[in-house]
Order: C-alpha cells, then structure tokens, then sequence
C-alpha cells in the first residue's frame, strides 16, 4: 500500500540539506510529498556528492510513492550511481531496494525480481540481517505480482521465522500482512484473515501505519468472506488510524474498500460518494496509480447506475493514468470495462476496439509471466536457496559431529564424576504437504529449543528431528525440559500460516548411561521416543529400564544418514 501525505510546508524548515536530508527519508512513507519537497530543497544548496547522492534516492523514493515512476526511475539510477562512485555500500543497497519496489510498481516485474536478488546478495555481503530478510520479503511480492503462491508462500514463511528469530517486530508484522494478501489473492480468504488477526498480536515498534495496514487486510478478507458488516468495521478502524498519521493516500485506498462494501450493501450513492472522496484525496497528493484505479471502480458504479457518458467519461480518465503510470493490470479493466459500457451503449465499433486493447495488454501480462528470461531468473533464485540448504546441512553435520565428540567426553566422565546426564530425541509431527509449510514447522521447533536451552548441546538431523544433550540434568528437569519444549510447539499460532495447520511435538528422553557406551544412551531414548510417538503423538516417554517390549526406533546417531 502507498501511504503517502500532502502535509509538506510551502517553505522547508532552517536551511541545512543535511537536516532536510535526514527529515526527508524519515517520512518517506507518511508524507511523499514532504519528502519530494525537501528533497528539492536540499539538491539546491548541496556541496558534497554524498548529500546529492542521498537527495536523488529520496526523491526518487517520494515520486514513486506520488505515482510519477518515469521520473522517479531517473532519480534513482542516479543515486545508484553516485553510491557506487563513494564505494558506500549501504547506500547502494538502498538504492536497490527502491529501484526494485519502483520496477514492481511499474510492471517490469522481471527486472524487479533481478534487483531484489541482488538486493539480498548486498545485504547477506554486508551481515545486514534486517536488510536480507526485507529483500526476500520484496522478492516474495514479486512473485505474488507474478501469480506464482508457491514461491510467494516460500518466500513469507521463509522470512517469518527469520524476523521472530532476530526481534525484528516490525518486519514480523509486514511479513504477516504479506502473507495475509497472498492468501487473499489466492483466495483463500480464512487464511488471510488469519495471518492479518496474528499482526495485529505482534507488538510493532517504529512502524506507526502497520496495525492500520493488518486491519485493513482484515476487511478485505471479511468481504472475502461476504461478512460485509465486519469489513466495514475493519477499514473504519483503519481509517481512523490512517487518519491520525495524516496519511491521505492510504486513506484514499481504505475509501475505495468502503465503498465496495457500500455496493454490497446496495448503497449505491453512498458508494459513489466513496469513490469520489477516494479520487479527490489521490488527485491532491498527486497519486497517478491510484487515480487509475479510482475512476475505473467509479465508472462501474455510473455504469450500473445507467449514467453512460458519465461512465465512460470516468473509464477513459482511469485508462489515461493507468497508461500514465504504466500500470498494465489496471489498463487492461479500464479496456475491458469500456468494451462493456460500449456494447451497453450500442456502440460495437468502439467496443471492438477496446476489446482488442484489452486482448492485447493481457497478452503482453502472459509473455512477462512466462518469459525465459524469468525462467532463468527462478533458476537462479533456486540455486542460490540450494547454496543455503548445502549450508544448512554441513552445519547439522558437523552440529553432529560435536554430539558424537560429545557423547564420548560424557561417557568418560560419567563414572568419575557421577552426574547425570539426559538426552532428549525429538520429532517434529504435522500434516503440512507444502515444504514451505514444513520447513517452518520445523525450524520453529528447533528454535523453540535453541531459546530455552542455554548451555545445553543441540543438535538437529534429518529435516524434522533434533537431538539434545543435558550434563547434571535429573529425571524431574529432563522431564519439565521436555515439557516446556513440547507446549512452546503446540501453542505456537500455527492457524496464522494456514487454518487448520496442527504443529505437535513427541519426546523420548533418558537420563545416565545404562551400559556403559553412548549407544546405550541413545538407544534408551530412542526408545522413548517410539513409545510416545505410538502412544498417540504430542507425548513425552523418559525412558523405562523395566519395560522389556521396546522396540529400536533408531541404531545410533553415528550411522544417521544425512542424504
């Protein structure tokens, strides 16, 4: 969403580009308008290459928001260059970002796709996390742009975890609403509801206009679900808080919401009224897209309303800005909607004719989404996620490798010493046939672990089982330990991900060595494990020395197989 404002000042505050500078890309996303303006100001006193560099990315940043993509697209290839002269890094990988959300605005989604990768590659280069996960995040808006929810699913609960894991509130609570208009577009509208309910749960930090956006998503999947009194609710809650940040193009685009409701509601003149507020907002702040997308909803509505010459009046208007702004999904309903509204009017000629324009802009949407060129560019992606598998694996490797070094140590001290020791074999237990939806679960368990053990030995192998070792744990704190791991997975607010999703967790455990070798260790638990895992699952079993019909559920960690 565009959360643009047109509260910028006639005259900037005192004159210092730095200042102006700094204001200028701490309301880029509130205030556009503001940004473009300082902007502007500072390019006219800047002496040094850095600010000019700076300037062009938040003036490149503040016309994309106002819809002006031609020109922003120039602003930013500049300040791309003036970044890579400075060798600032940072500053390039900003950059990036921005051209990739303004390559994705304009339609050339193929280049947007390109830039994100390259994006997250700066990022991973440079150890920033935050940045690394908010490029896949981009990358995973691409390819709902691009209709393809596999990889849009992947790449959400790729970064979900990911931003729980490192703290980043913020970036949790966008990857939620994400999800919750993949799902949306998907049209699996309980989910989307879900995933927009569990943003709502994450506590945001310097985001103001994010629980806005969860509510806002919230109403779009209540009407969705035809609930249309709750959708209302919703986006008049979003409204108000838009509102009070004195976000006007956001504003402009939860009218164009309340005004769908309306029409469902058989308010036809309450829905009109709607959509005209909607375009008077985005015509003052300037926003090209969105005027596109006013007139044409507009234009419906004079056309189910019999008012012909006004609708085609307003149908043309939203061709005009949606060619203006490049935006082909929208140019090819405004042709669509003329074809129809000639063909109502009588007019076969002129409906032909934008009938053929509609053909022809769903053509070239087809040829984007299935050029080579993007082939390749999903090859490429898939590469570089196998390099991060292959990563993965040799550090459970040699995670295992310590387990088995560590085995033997305990084994040698055991008697000396006389301390107990316990080790825990757990399996991850869903019903998710997705392997995005798999890998989180199984990445949320042993994070889960990870959390609540701090000088434990962790070790996890296969994809959905992880070993622990705990030194001078009794039988009653292996016990609580398996328990608190156990709740953390089950309570875990998996519906959020998908409805319905159940995520479980079974535990065997023993503690001490029972004949003398690490084997016997492993085998006492493993044994534990069947036995909770065939007691009906989501079960803790401490191993049992009296119990003679165990069965071997494992032979040893030494001969696991990691394919």
């Amino acid at each position: 969403m565009m959360t643009d404002s047109s509260s910028a000042p006639e005259t900037p505050p005192a004159p210092s580009p730095g200042a102006w500078l700094a204001e200028a890309w701490a309301c880029r996303r509130s205030d556009s308008k503001r940004t473009v303006d300082l902007a502007r100001a500072a390019r006219q006193v800047i002496e040094e290459l850095a600010d000019l560099a700076q300037a062009a990315l938040c003036l490149g940043y503040g016309l994309m928001r106002l819809g002006e993509y031609a020109s922003a697209l120039g602003e930013v290839q500049q300040a791309l260059e003036l970044f890579g002269e400075l060798g600032d890094q940072d500053g390039q990988r900003k950059s990036l970002n921005v051209l990739g959300i303004l390559q994705c605005e304009g339609g050339d989604l193929i280049a947007s796709l390109k830039t994100f990768i390259q994006t997250r590659q700066l990022s991973a280069a440079l150890g920033n996390v935050q940045g690394e996960i908010e490029a896949l995040n981009n990358i995973g808006i691409v390819y709902n742009s691009m209709g393809d929810s596999t990889n849009t699913l992947e790449c959400y609960l790729t970064t979900l975890p990911l931003s729980q894991q490192h703290g980043l509130r913020d970036v949790e609570c966008q990857t939620l609403i994400n999800l919750s208009v993949a799902y949306h577009d998907l049209g699996r509208y309980s989910e989307a509801l879900a995933a927009a309910q569990s943003s709502l749960e994450v506590e945001a930090g310097s985001e103001p206009t994010l629980r806005a956006l969860a509510l806002h998503n919230a109403g779009r999947a209540h009407f969705g679900m035809q609930a249309y009194s709750l959708a209302q609710t919703c986006h008049q809650e979003a409204l108000a808080m838009f509102t009070a940040v004195g976000d006007q193009a956001a504003c402009a685009e939860v009218y164009v919401e309340l005004g769908r409701v309306a029409q469902q509601q058989l308010d036809l003149t309450g829905a009109q009224a709607l959509y005209e507020h909607s375009l008077a907002l985005r015509q003052k702040v300037g926003e090209v897209r969105g005027q596109a997308e006013s007139w044409l909803r507009l234009g419906e509505l004079l056309g189910r309303l019999r008012q012909t010459d006004a609708a085609l009046n307003a149908l043309h208007e939203a061709r005009t800005f949606a060619a203006q702004s490049q935006a082909r999904t929208e140019l090819c309903a405004a042709d669509l909607a003329l074809c129809q509204m000639y063909r109502q009017a009588g007019q076969h000629r002129e409906a032909l004719h934008h009938l053929e324009q509609h053909l022809q802009t769903k053509e070239v949407l087809f040829n984007d989404a299935s050029d080579q060129r993007l082939q390749r560019l999903r090859l490429e992606f898939d590469v570089e996620q196998a390099g991060h598998e292959r990563d993965l694996a040799e550090r459970l490797s040699a995670d295992l490798q310590q387990l088995n070094l560590e085995l033997e140590r305990t084994n040698n001290k055991l008697e000396a010493a006389h301390q107990q020791t316990s080790l825990l074999l757990a399996q991850v237990e869903h019903q998710a046939n997705e392997d995005a939806l798999t890998g989180l679960a199984n990445r949320r368990a042993f994070d889960a672990a990870t959390e609540r053990l701090q000088n434990d030995l962790l070790a996890r192998y296969g994809g959905e089982e992880f070993v622990i070792l705990m030194q001078g744990a009794d039988a009653a704190t292996t016990q609580a330990v398996c328990e608190r791991l156990r709740r953390s997975i089950e309570d875990y607010p998996w519906a959020a991900v998908r409805t319905g999703l159940r995520v479980t967790l079974s535990l065997g455990a023993a503690t001490a060595h029972l004949d003398g070798s690490p084997e016997g260790l492993i085998q006492a638990a493993d044994e534990a494990l069947y036995e909770a895992k065939h007691a009906g699952r989501n079960r803790i079993r401490l191993h049992s020395p009296g119990n003679t019909e165990r069965r071997l559920y494992r032979q040893s960690i030494k001969n696991k197989d990691l394919g």
